[in-house]
């Protein structure tokens, strides 16, 4: 659940509409707009995180996959998606190719193997200053050689309409002490 415009309008999905959203009034909670496409996960277990850019009203998303659940080719891992124009159609500034692989927002773990083995779950997103951010849990070992340390990583990328998420990302392991890998819960206030 996420609110949007002046706190007068809900973005909903649950695991039993199979990943689509709709957008609802919030007064009587009418359907004002419905997404027939997957955009998040739909697992029971791992919700999909999301915000919504004050700026450019985008909806940010990222989802960690439930190999009993989403097929990895469906969703993005990260999304940034159209909320006023083409409802939660995810943005692509390259005209003629397609969407799902060119966007211009979309971050997919195109590796099947690192899908199904590698450990990564989005616990929650923020952005400040055009930067958008997702606090993640995650496999300290890409090559599974200690397959069940976790660790927390902030990841980041800028918001511009003029580059590709993935020209701009950034992860950083994030620490606190020698006892505490990992985060339980966060919260971003200005």
């Amino acid at each position: 659940l996420l609110l949007l415009i002046n706190d007068s309008i809900l973005i909903c999905s649950t695991s039993n509409r199979g990943g689509s959203c709709q957008l609802r009034s919030l007064i009587n909670l009418n359907l004002l707009k419905n997404s027939s496409q997957r955009i998040v996960s739909s697992s029971p277990i791992y919700p999909s995180i999301g915000f919504i850019s004050e700026n450019n009203h985008i909806l940010y998303l990222s989802n960690t996959y439930d190999i009993l659940c989403d097929p990895f080719y469906e969703i993005p891992t990260i999304s940034g998606r159209s909320i006023d124009k083409d409802f939660l159609s995810i943005i692509n500034l390259n005209s003629g190719q397609s969407a799902l692989q060119q966007s211009t927002y979309t971050l997919r773990l195109l590796n099947i193997r690192l899908i199904k083995d590698f450990f990564l779950y989005y616990l929650y997103g923020f952005e400040h200053k055009n930067i958008s951010y997702f606090l993640t849990i995650q496999q300290s070992d890409i090559y599974h050689t200690r397959k069940y340390k976790l660790q927390t990583k902030i990841l980041r990328f800028c918001q511009t309409l003029k580059q590709s998420i993935i020209k701009s990302y950034v992860e950083i392991p994030i620490t606190c002490g020698k006892n505490y890998h990992y985060l339980v819960t966060a919260k971003f206030s200005k």
